[in-house]
């Protein structure tokens, strides 16, 4: 029977620790076998009993030629037996590989079950021979430092080149695998089976099923009997929906004289997800396919006929490492032909994770070229790019140009020295024809942009040492310029600020020089320098206070000038800036316009302040404005996030030229003026609070908010007028120039064409009170005043109450309402026993007039002016006063000639005249404005009339007729006419022509008290012709003509006949208007 003899251990704990000092060769291993064999064959009576007597001695020295060949220790803590034969069986259980010192986990692997099978025989020829390799349960733990030293990399073992052993069957199942190093996630894979066999003469055959994180994978892999070039090689793996294929020669060593030479394709549907096998993480990106071909030999690396497809990107070039040579020498040449925007948004995106690492203790030598045809970002392409550098000694230098779309063409220069540890560098920026609109929508993706213009040329050098603070720390070199550029800027209303700048610059030689430089140009076609100095580069990453000055001059005309004084520095928070800024100018409004701003022209100014701020917000105090008539004081705060702030101000002036200028009190007189306000607030609201103002002898003061939403602003509050003096508002005699007279040409109508644009009520919703306790007029009191306004969804409602004794009754209500491009309006009122007698002493207009009248007015009309709103709009005025007394003189200065011609020449002499009763009823209908009549009941004549306007021509066409009360007076038969326009009236006796047009006129009124008027009979037929008008009770005879011929005189024969056929006869001459010797 064959002889077998089977050597077994104890669980015996052995540990041996590697002698790292032998000389390592091929031949030592097999002197340490032959020499451990033959121990065990020569002797196997007596190791037979030392077995018996202490197992553990065979540990020993398989322990010790385990650790030589790996260079680390190993323990064996399971059973241990070794079955002699020509084919010797070796099992270990439990062993365990320990990590080297550097490593964070106690071991390298542990190993379930270890069988191997070595044919003894291999051992007197070239390559040892192992039938039967077999690995289960088996946990193994790869990692890198920080350095890139492997924890297997133990640098022990045999030294010197090793011929490839032969295993007739490898079988490895259930191994844990994980790999770790810097700035990637960890690698788990777990290896199910695999199969193999490795023959040097015959080929290589493989066969691998394994997870890695939980996704499946298969190996395939054939390789033939080598040749004179290697291995023929031809491996296929499959998983995470991706495949791998890698055919060619692979040379044994690798690196070594004999090439490699293959060809690797790859494809697949999610390359960060096939990138697990990698442990090295890649960019989201779907799908992607790889093609190129790999030469190893002799320490050169060369990756030919690159193409590689990444989603709608191709990348294509080659890539050469030469690292036989001292230093490596690498080269690469590669084209992409376009990037989208959204895979670039994509890789930007990616989180690479890490910190970066460090820069290797020796760099290769290198030249790289990249050409890329088109990149996409914002929707903005730029195209050409290409980039080009070099590595060598330890200095870096690149050059990058391309064409951006809001550029002619960019470039840039990069020089870094990476040999010296502070990094010194030097970096040029340049550009021409740069589009300012789309480089900030590029910059400033998706927000407004106001920003509008375009730069000839820009140009920024910097250089310095790379620090790892912000990269003001290491500047030593600053010098930027700026040439041809041409900048709109929004301003206020829709405005814009055009700024030309001819040349700027700033520059610093070194970092204990000031920064400094200077801009000429014009803003809104005036001239416009300004010059300013900083602190040095070395200050701008220190914390101390650096100093700040700041020039600028504009516009010779108005002498703008202002300059900053103060000083900055460095916080943790940010920039701190505090200082000392004076402006003068000759006029504020002229000095505003270049700039875009609307300011009011309050002639020469002087501003001093004290100025401060920090990233958080922004102070001011000690601010004193002077102002051509008055001066403003005042202080405030302005925090930026949240955005809130605070203002108090206190107004001082001589006169009110300040006020007249601010809002707009254009006739106002001079008074002195003293207010005290106070603002305060955020983003979406501000308070108000008018603690005083007095102007002349007038008192307000009030407080309110404003709300800031989506939907437009809300305005809430009330003002308070103890009193409010009227002479305060009202110009002094003399104070007004006349106004200038009408050009050659121009529209002379009397109503102006003024825009009414109601779209700011959309936008606003107010709720006001206005309260005037007391209305003055000198001395006079005219009562108490309570205005209450409120506008909500596009109207303005406005309600009045007046507690007068002037007034003793009033109701106005009033809305204006926007309707698109046009304005609506609904104005109401009806006043009741109006004291205008002692309205007209009051105002020192007359002394002699007393009366009291009553008032109701209806009106209801839209337009987009005054002059389309009056003309389409509707309505009725009714006018009506009882008894008083009139001031001829008073009237002469108000109407002019027709007064002369109403009036009988018996009454000019008189002054005044008693007054029995007035009245006037107005209807609007859309272009024509007519009277239902109008009478003026003196105590000695009687005037009644009709009158019509049309608009909007403004043309006017009416009659009057005086008629005396006495007998002893004259008859005056022939009728006033009017015509002519609104602004230019034209009274005269009324002809047999102009008749002929009242009288159409006439029969065109349907109130019959105007006919009754015209032809003279109210006086004599009507008891009370006021009430008449009033009420409309008069009828229209039943025969006109014969009413005409009774009531009319010599200038109307034949009236009738011209009112009835559209003709009349030629007039007879008419008779003298005021009788001779009247």
């Amino acid at each position: 029977m064959p002889f077998m003899l089977e050597f077994r251990s104890s669980s015996v704990p052995l540990v041996t620790r590697a002698n790292r000092s032998g000389t390592g060769n091929r031949v030592k291993i097999k002197t340490a076998l032959l020499s451990t064999l033959a121990l065990v064959a020569g002797l196997p009576l007596l190791l037979l009993a030392l077995l018996l007597l202490q197992p553990s001695l065979l540990r020993a020295p398989l322990g010790m030629v385990a650790g030589w060949l790996t260079g680390l220790e190993i323990r064996i803590d399971g059973d241990l037996s070794l079955r002699p034969s020509p084919t010797p069986v070796l099992r270990a259980g439990r062993v365990t590989l320990r990590n080297p010192a550097f490593a964070e986990q106690p071991s390298l692997a542990e190993l379930g079950l270890l069988e191997l099978q070595l044919d003894l025989s291999s051992l007197l020829g070239d390559r040892i021979r192992l039938p039967r390799v077999v690995l289960t349960d088996a946990s193994i733990h790869l990692a890198r430092d920080q350095a890139w030293q492997g924890n297997w990399e133990t640098g022990g073992g045999p030294d010197g080149a090793t011929a490839l052993p032969m295993v007739d069957h490898l079988s490895l199942s259930r191994i844990r695998l994980s790999y770790r190093q810097p700035g990637t996630p960890p690698l788990e894979a777990r290896i199910e089976t695999m199969e193999a066999s490795i023959d040097p003469e015959r080929g290589i055959q493989a066969r691998l099923a394994m997870e890695v994180d939980g996704t499946p994978y298969r190996l395939e892999a054939t390789s033939g009997s080598r040749g004179e070039g290697g291995f023929p090689l031809q491996a296929a793996l499959q998983g995470a929906d991706a495949t791998l294929d890698i055919g060619g020669s692979l040379g044994w060593p690798l690196l070594e004289t004999v090439a490699t030479e293959l060809r690797i394709r790859a494809q697949g549907k999610d390359l960060a997800r096939s990138a697990a096998l990698l442990a090295q993480p890649l960019p989201p990106l779907k799908e992607f396919a790889v093609d190129t071909r790999l030469h190893l030999s002799a320490g050169k690396l060369r990756l030919e006929k690159l193409r590689l497809q990444l989603e709608q990107t191709t990348v294509s070039g080659d890539l050469t490492l030469d690292s036989s040579t001292d230093p490596p020498q690498l080269r690469t040449t590669l084209a992409v032909d376009r990037i989208p925007e959204e895979l670039l948004q994509r890789l930007l995106q990616w989180p690479r994770g890490g910190d970066g690492g460090q820069l290797p203790a020796s760099l290769p030598d290198a030249r790289f070229s990249l050409t890329l045809g088109r990149l996409d970002w914002h929707g903005q392409p730029v195209r050409d790019i290409r980039t080009n550098g070099r590595l060598a000694g330890g200095r870096l230098e690149a050059g990058l140009q391309g064409r951006p779309a809001f550029a002619g063409r960019v470039a840039a220069r990069l020089q870094l020295t990476l040999d010296d540890a502070s990094l010194p560098y030097r970096l040029t920026l340049s550009g021409r024809d740069l589009d300012l609109q789309r480089l900030s929508a590029l910059l400033q993706p998706g927000e407004k942009r106001d920003l509008e213009g375009d730069i000839g040329q820009a140009g920024l050098e910097l250089a310095g040492r790379l620090h790892p603070g912000p990269v003001t720390a290491g500047l030593t070199r600053l010098e930027a310029t700026l040439r041809d550029a041409r900048l709109d800027l929004p301003a206020g209303r829709g405005g814009r600020i055009r700024l030309r700048l001819q040349h700027a610059a700033a520059r610093a030689g070194n970092r204990d020089a000031r920064i400094a430089g200077e801009a000429t140009g014009s803003v809104g076609g005036s001239p416009l320098t300004l010059a300013y100095r900083l602190g040095t580069l070395g200050g701008l990453a220190g914390r101390s206070a650096q100093p700040l000055w700041l020039k600028l001059r504009a516009d010779p005309d108005t002498r703008l000038l202002a300059e900053l004084e103060g000083s900055y520095r460095i916080v943790d928070s940010g920039l701190r800036y505090d200082g000392r800024m004076t402006a003068r100018t000759d006029s504020l409004g002229q000095a505003g316009v270049p700039f875009g701003l609307r300011l009011p022209d309050l002639g020469a100014v002087t501003l001093e302040t004290e100025i401060g701020g920090d990233p958080a917000g922004l102070t001011w105090s000690n601010t004193r404005m002077e102002l051509d008539g008055g001066r403003l004081d005042g202080s405030g705060e302005l925090h930026y996030a949240p955005l809130n702030y605070r203002l108090q101000a206190t107004l001082q002036g001589r006169d009110t030229r300040l006020l007249r200028s601010l809002f707009g009190f254009a006739g106002a007189a001079d008074r002195p003026l003293r207010g005290e306000v106070e603002l305060s607030g955020g983003a979406d609201r501000i308070d108000y609070r008018l603690s005083r103002l007095d102007i002349g002898s007038t008192r307000l003061s009030g407080s309110g908010a404003m709300l800031h939403g989506p939907n437009g602003n809300r305005f809430e509050g009330d003002l308070l007028m103890e009193q409010l003096q009227l002479d305060d508002f009202i110009p002094d005699e003399g104070s007004q120039a006349p106004p200038p007279a009408p050009a050659t040409g121009a529209d002379t109508r009397l109503i102006p064409a003024l825009a009414i644009d109601t779209r700011w009520l959309q936008r606003l919703t107010l709720d006001l009170e206005v309260d005037v306790r007391h209305l003055l007029e000198g001395k006079d009191d005219l009562g108490e005043y309570r205005i209450h306004a409120s506008v909500a969804d596009g109207t303005l409602s406005t309600r009045v109450g007046i507690r007068s004794k002037y007034i003793p009754s009033i109701d106005l209500t009033a809305s204006v309402s926007n309707r698109g491009d046009s304005s609506e309006i609904d104005f109401r009122t009806e006043v009741k026993d109006l004291d205008y007698g002692a309205l007209f002493r009051i105002f020192d207009i007359s002394d002699r007039i007393e009366g009291r009248l009553d008032l109701e007015l209806r009106f209801r009309g839209g337009g987009r002016d005054l002059r389309s709103l009056l003309a389409a709009g509707e309505g009725e005025v009714v006018l009506s006063g009882g008894e008083g007394r009139l001031d001829f003189e008073a009237l002469r200065l108000w109407g002019g000639s027709p007064v002369d011609l109403l009036l009988p020449s018996a009454l000019l002499g008189k002054r005044t005249d008693r007054l029995e009763c007035l009245a006037a009823r107005y209807r609007l209908t859309p272009g024509r404005w007519v009277s239902d009549g109008i009478v003026l009941n003196l105590e000695k004549v009687l005037i009644s009339g009709a009158v019509e306007l049309k608009l909007p021509s403004e043309r006017l066409s009416g009659v009057f007729r005086p008629q005396p009360k006495e007998s002893r007076l004259v008859t005056m038969d022939t009728p006033i006419s009017l015509s002519g326009t609104l602004a230019r009236p034209v009274a005269g006796p009324a002809a047999t022509d102009a008749l002929v047009a009242v009288g159409k006129l006439a029969v065109g009124i349907s109130n019959p008290a105007a006919l009754v008027v015209l032809f003279g009979s109210l006086g004599n037929t009507v008891e009370n012709p006021c009430e008449a008008v009033l009420s409309g009770t008069l009828k229209m005879p039943r025969d006109l003509r014969q009413e005409l011929e009774e009531t009319t005189t010599r200038p109307l024969r034949g009236l009738v006949e011209g009112v009835e056929k559209g003709t009349a006869p030629p007039p007879a001459p008419a008779g003298p208007l005021v009788p001779a010797g009247q």
